[in-house]
C-alpha cells in the first residue's frame, strides 16, 4: 500500500510476520521492519485491515500509520541519544587511556632520569676516590 502521509510518500507491506515501513523524504530513505507478535503490543497498535477498499477501513489504516510513525520516531530519536551517550563515553574513555599511557611513560621517564642521575653521581664519586688514591701513592713515593 502507498500513500501520501502529511506530504510524505509512505509505503507499507506485510509479508508473513513481518511489516516493513518505508518513509520517503527528499533528503533520504528511512525503512523500518517491525516484527508483529500475536497477541503483542505492536499488534494491537496496528491493526491489519483486510478490506482496504472500504474507505473508513483505509482510514484507519492512515490514522494508525500516522500514530505507529509518531511513536516510532520517538523510540528513534530515544535510541539516537543512547548512541549518542555510548559515543561520549567511548569518546572519554579513549582520552582517559591516553592520558593514562602518557602519564605512565612520563613516569616511566622520569624513573630512568632519576635513575642516570644517581649512575652519574655514582661515576662522579668512583672517579674522585681513584684519583685520591692516585695522588696518595704518588705522595708516598714522593717521601721515600
Amino acid at each position: 500500500m502507498t500513500a501520501e502521509l502529511m506530504g510524505q510518500e509512505v509505503s507499507i507491506s506485510a509479508a508473513s510476520d513481518a511489516m516493513s515501513l518505508l518513509l520517503v523524504q527528499e533528503t533520504a530513505v528511512d525503512t523500518f521492519t517491525v516484527n508483529v507478535v500475536p497477541r503483542g503490543t505492536l499488534s494491537v497498535m496496528l491493526p491489519l485491515v483486510s478490506n482496504g477498499t472500504n474507505q473508513t477501513n483505509a482510514e484507519q489504516t492512515l490514522t494508525t500509520m500516522v500514530l505507529v510513525l509518531g511513536i516510532m520516531s520517538e523510540q528513534k530519536a530515544m535510541i539516537g541519544a543512547s548512541i549518542n551517550r555510548l559515543k561520549t563515553t567511548i569518546n572519554n574513555l579513549t582520552a582517559s587511556s591516553i592520558n593514562s599511557e602518557m602519564a605512565l611513560g612520563r613516569i616511566v621517564d622520569t624513573d630512568f632520569a632519576l635513575e642516570s642521575q644517581k649512575l652519574a653521581k655514582q661515576q662522579v664519586l668512583n672517579q674522585s676516590s681513584n684519583a685520591m688514591l692516585v695522588q696518595t701513592n704518588n705522595s708516598k713515593s714522593a717521601l721515600l
